[in-house]
């Protein structure tokens, strides 16, 4: 029986994870890369940083002022057309990008302010080169005959880990038709002065909808009306909700003032003040330097990542999202911190320890 050598210990083993793991060729990246390239040309264009630094992308979009600028227009009208379908939360009741396209201008002006060390090539070379040496030393103190494993283990995390991300990404293509179908069905529902808004029938279930469209009785349209209020009502007071961890047991986690526990998501340590993020709406709020603190992220919310000194999530682990964008920006992650955006507040000064998973309160 071969013996563990002492280096892949507890202690150890979280960060070599993580460097193993560095730099994964995946879509997120890549579109991340040409999110960059626009904000690269825009800063390139003064009276265009000009404009998207200084008005809210919601009305530059609304009064079309990228008109005045049509390469940059074009440029981003054909990054719409290839990756609209991108989801801003993983719930198909939300829009996706093509439907809110200032939450992408948003995206690209936190990229063209952010710091010149942000340039994902040098990034890249720097992840890659980093895996490969810690590839190496570790197979350097394992038995020969146990490199082959070793490599191959190595080999098929790094793909799958491409490959779930791609899955979600050509995946989400199907939320586009879906959300164009219902839209269509809720519009004409609100016509009739049967819903509110044309998208509530997300909170239809199939058999009432169905019952009620073949039946056509006022009676069975007004129990669904009531019905789908219901519904939203209950979404929405559970979206405010901080979701139990273990599903009956209650919440069990605490501050004591000192630490909090979470799981290894990318090593290293940084100092920052939190911000907690809920939904888009605060992307443009984020300030340079904060501790990025949410219920989880998605492919949306990378370039946020330019101006994180690091990232805590309630949700995930070291192969989610937030943790692998975290080690490709080589800023520090701590992933599935229980009752985090609960017991962390705006303004808390906290030191995020990658390696470790734990949060620090500091005391200025």
């Amino acid at each position: 029986m071969v013996s563990t050598p002492s280096t892949f210990g507890k202690q150890d083993a979280p960060a070599r994870f993580d460097h193993l793991l560095a730099f994964c060729d995946t879509k997120t990246g890549a579109i991340n890369t040409e999110l960059y390239r626009l904000s690269q040309e825009a800063a390139k264009d003064t009276r265009l940083k000009t404009l998207l630094s200084g008005t809210s992308s919601r009305d530059i979009i609304k009064h079309d002022q990228l008109a005045d600028f049509p390469e940059f227009k074009s440029q981003f009208e054909t990054f719409l057309r290839n990756h609209g379908h991108r989801e801003i939360e993983f719930d198909a009741y939300q829009p996706t990008w093509v439907e809110v396209p200032w939450v992408v201008l948003d995206n690209i002006v936190i990229a063209m302010n952010a710091p010149q060390s942000s340039d994902p090539y040098d990034r890249q070379r720097q992840l890659k080169l980093t895996m490969q040496e810690t590839e190496y030393e570790c197979l350097q103190q394992l038995p020969k005959e146990l490199h082959f494993f070793f490599h191959e283990l190595v080999r098929l995390a790094r793909s799958y880990t491409s490959l779930d991300d791609l899955e979600h990404y050509e995946t989400t293509r199907l939320t586009l038709p879906l959300r164009r179908g219902l839209r269509a069905l809720g519009e004409r529902l609100v016509e009739l002065s049967i819903l509110d808004e044309p998208m509530d029938i997300f909170f239809a279930h199939y058999e009432p909808l169905n019952d009620a469209i073949h039946q056509n009785s006022s009676e069975q349209w007004r129990a669904l009306s009531k019905a789908m209020r219901l519904e939203k009502a209950e979404y929405l007071a559970n979206k405010e909700r901080t979701p139990e961890w273990v599903l009956g047991e209650g919440e069990v986690q605490t501050f004591d003032g000192e630490s909090l526990d979470g799981l290894p998501g990318s090593p290293g340590k940084a100092e920052g003040k939190i911000f907690q993020v809920l939904g888009p709406d605060d992307f443009a709020r984020f300030p340079r330097g904060a501790v990025l603190v949410a219920r989880t992220t998605n492919p949306t919310w990378t370039p946020l990542f330019y101006n994180a000194a690091a990232i805590v999530t309630e949700s995930g682990g070291p192969l989610s999202h937030g943790a692998v964008i975290a080690r490709e920006m080589k800023i520090p992650a701590v992933t599935s911190v229980r009752n985090a955006l609960s017991l962390l507040k705006n303004e808390q000064s906290v030191t995020v320890d990658g390696t470790t998973g734990k949060i620090y309160l500091r005391t200025e």
